[in-house]
Parts: C-alpha cells; structure tokens; sequence
C-alpha cells in the first residue's frame, strides 16, 4: 500500500537522504515558486526536481515510498537501479564529488 507523504515530510526526507544539498533545494524550491509550480503536493515538487536534473526517477519513487535511506554508498551516490539477481542489486552510481558515473 503507498503512503502519502506530505509536502513537509517529503522535503524533511529529501534533507535527510543526502540526494540534493539543503541550500540547492532551498534556491529550487524558491524558483519553483516564482514559476508557479504546485509546491501543495509532494508528487509535484519531485516531478520538478526530476525534471531539473536534481533527482532521478529512480530516486523520485523511492523518496515518495518514504524512503530516505540507503541512497548513499561511500563515496557513491545511487541514481538508479539496473538489474536485481537472487544475491546482488546493480545500481548506476555517481561519485559524490567527480561527479562520475559507473
């Protein structure tokens, strides 16, 4: 069963994940407001983040799961989930600071 996540429950969990620096979605939040984006649901702040290149779908989806976690793995952050096996997940990942992906 989905939940639905506030708007202010989301945005708490986008902090928390680490996905997006707080002062970056502060500024996106500010200029989603000026061009009048629905900022009332959490669906439409994540398509906005998506659609600027903040968030992935991937990333989208799980955030409104409410889940906040795991998207972090060292120096990696996940973008998105290639393939599951019996024993293994794959994800497409991007080195925090080089901006790398592998």
């Amino acid at each position: 069963m989905a939940i639905k996540l506030t708007v202010e429950s989301f945005l708490a969990g986008v902090r928390q994940s680490g996905l997006i620096d707080p002062e970056q979605l502060d500024a996106r939040l500010r200029k989603f407001a000026k061009e009048q984006v629905d900022l009332t649901q959490a669906e439409n702040i994540a398509q906005a983040l998506v659609n600027c290149g903040d968030l992935t779908d991937w990333q989208s989806e799980k955030l409104l799961q409410g889940k906040f976690k795991g998207f972090l793995l060292g120096r990696y952050r996940l973008k998105q989930l290639l393939g599951r096996g019996e024993m293994s997940s794959i994800y497409l990942a991007e080195h925090v600071r080089m901006k790398r992906r592998c």
